[in-house]
């Protein structure tokens, strides 16, 4: 027999008398690890998953770009639905008719149910071309339910003009919008206050003497009402503009204080609106369609059967039971060598000629006890 052979044989006796003798440290371990996953997958909860597929028809036509162009574009306009559907305004119209909540008592516990719901939905792109809506819950009674509801809001979102989703130039026409509202408020609120008895009046000639200030905005003088009178040699067209602007401000008013006020509100007012009007001319108005392109057409999407209550469910426990008991093995094994390291024992030949100083010829099996008591 071969040194090779004969090393590999010797080893291989001692690592079974080892574990012949160590087996109790190598077992208890695993034991307790078997116990504590047991246990863990019994009382720990079950996740059950209802998923839906949608094919996004689409996805598959190559539109004057390549392949890898248009799964990027679609990966985006994934993401943007699922930031879209998992908003707090689209979550809130959905939870009355989700069975998995009760209904929110107080603004706190809608929060709290808003997030819980969006954290249960998952949304995955598969092959570029099909969109998996999963919903994620402890109960599997009626999960199918919830899942058709929300995809019912997904597509009625999605194949029409939605409210609430806004391109780049509807949300600054939204903005600039509520900027001139908010300023004529503040301008009629003033009027209002200022005990006047005809505010459209008053708001009509405010506009005639904002477009006298405008057409003399490039002369020599300030047209404003703190302004002083223009010099002696301006041209009696100018004298003339400063003096009707004048008698329109004593019309309005014959407290100086109350007119610049208005005045300057009015501007404020006319620049708003001037800048809504320039950016809607600009823009053309605001697109009716929605911005999700691909999703331009209903016939596009296509749910691929209806989503069902699911019959297995998935525990967290049963990953970390598997991993409990590989890592009771491995520390076993290494409990044992370590009492074995530290066992101050002669384990092989080579450790018995070191000692001995003598050549060791054979091995002497082990000898039971019977043996050696008649012997």
């Amino acid at each position: 027999m071969g040194i090779g052979s004969e090393f590999i044989r010797e080893h291989l006796v001692f690592a079974l008398d080892v574990l012949r003798r160590r087996w109790l440290l190598l077992a208890l371990p695993i034991l307790l690890a078997a116990l504590l996953s047991a246990f863990a997958v019994k009382f720990a909860p079950t996740k059950y998953t209802a998923k839906s597929l949608i094919l996004l028809q689409a996805a598959n036509r190559s539109i004057g770009g390549s392949n890898t162009i248009q799964r990027s574009s679609t990966y985006e306009q994934v993401r943007a639905i699922e930031a879209w559907l998992k908003s707090d305004h689209v979550l809130a119209g959905i939870l009355p008719q989700i069975k998995a909540f009760p209904p929110a008592k107080s603004p706190a516990e809608l929060f709290i149910q808003t997030r819980a719901l969006g954290a249960s939905l998952t949304f995955e792109l598969v092959g570029g071309s099909i969109l998996e809506v999963g919903l994620e819950g402890r109960n599997p009674v009626g999960l199918g339910r919830d899942l058709e509801v929300i995809l019912s809001r997904l597509m009625e979102g999605l194949t029409g003009p939605e409210q609430n989703i806004f391109s780049a130039p509807q949300f600054v026409l939204m903005r600039r919008s509520e900027d001139v509202a908010i300023a004529e408020t503040a301008l009629m609120k003033a009027i209002n206050e200022g005990g006047f008895q005809a505010p459209l009046q008053v708001r009509a000639e405010l506009q005639q003497l904002w477009t006298m200030t405008q057409r003399r905005g490039n002369a020599s003088y300030d047209m404003s009402s703190s302004a002083e009178p223009p010099p002696e040699t301006a041209s009696d067209d100018d004298k003339r503009a400063f003096a009707a602007a004048n008698r329109l401000r004593l019309a309005i008013s014959e407290n100086p204080k109350v007119v610049q006020n208005l005045e300057r509100l009015y501007g404020v007012y006319q620049a708003a609106l001037d800048r809504f009007q320039a950016l809607q001319n600009q823009a053309g108005g605001a697109r009716g369609n929605n911005y999700v392109g691909i999703f331009d057409s209903p016939d596009d999407l296509l749910i691929i059967g209806r989503p069902k209550d699911p019959i297995v469910g998935e525990s967290v426990a049963r990953k970390l039971a598997v991993a409990g008991i590989l890592l009771s093995v491995i520390g076993g094994c290494g409990l044992v060598f370590l009492v074995e390291l530290f066992a101050g024992l002669l384990r092989t030949r080579r450790d018995h000629e070191n000692a001995s100083g003598l050549q060791v010829v054979g091995r002497v099996s082990r000898i039971p006890r019977k043996k050696l008591a008649h012997g």
